[in-house]
């Protein structure tokens, strides 16, 4: 997922640029020089979807859109908010559970 936010909102002049190999690595380098290269999962588990491909051409990216980051997903909430949410369902699971058969003393 982060490489497809990368790709679409962060990528081209001055941005993060990215190379994808014909083993189907993509190797991404950050505006400051660094490089992330991520290698395929699906190959583990589907060995024949792993054979290397030919060569890649390179492409010239566009420039980006300076609207671009209008269409980025935005969280309805935060990820505390979400944390906290899930603990006090829980809480209320195991409540009503226990609240459902109490303990015999």
């Amino acid at each position: 997922r982060i490489h497809h936010l990368i790709k679409t909102f962060h990528c081209g002049p001055g941005g993060w640029t990215e190379s994808q190999h014909p083993d189907g690595t993509i190797t991404l380098t950050a505006p400051t020089g660094r490089t992330y290269t991520t290698t395929p999962g699906g190959r583990l588990f589907f060995p024949q979807l792993g054979t290397a491909t030919a060569e890649l051409p390179t492409i010239d990216m566009p420039p980006p859109n300076p609207h671009r980051t209008l269409a980025a997903p935005r969280r309805s909430r935060t990820r505390a908010q979400n944390r906290a949410y899930r603990i006090a369902h829980e809480r209320a699971l195991n409540r009503a559970h226990i609240d459902a058969d109490p303990p015999p003393f």
